[in-house]
């Protein structure tokens, strides 16, 4: 598994997020689909999707080149070839972005 795709895994765990499944994409963008949850709220569900196309079709998730929130496409994250602070930056806030927009869709 690529790096990007275990830092991702292990940001949600941090925030007590758990990835409830993993769905195989689409025939046209999408590498996989993550369905998550809070441990907090397990019954209100989300989904992350993966895009990654080539030339050739469909890429898998290792090699997907970015992902966003299906429920609000706005909160996004690229995995852009920046340095390791950028990264973890960039990713921090797209956590946090998901784990606002749940608390909304709780409350």
């Amino acid at each position: 598994m690529h790096k990007h795709i275990s830092d991702i895994r292990n940001e949600l765990y941090k925030k007590n997020f758990k990835i409830d499944n993993e769905i195989d994409g689409n025939e046209h963008d999408v590498s996989k689909y993550w369905v998550i949850s809070h441990i907090y709220n397990p019954l209100l569900t989300f989904t992350i999707m993966f895009y990654g196309l080539s030339d050739d079709g469909v890429l898998p998730i290792e090699d997907s080149y970015g992902c966003e929130l299906m429920e609000n496409k706005n909160i996004s994250l690229y995995f852009i070839k920046n340095n390791q602070i950028t990264w973890k930056k960039s990713l921090e806030i797209f956590v946090d972005n998901i784990q606002s927009f749940i608390a909304d869709r709780s409350s």
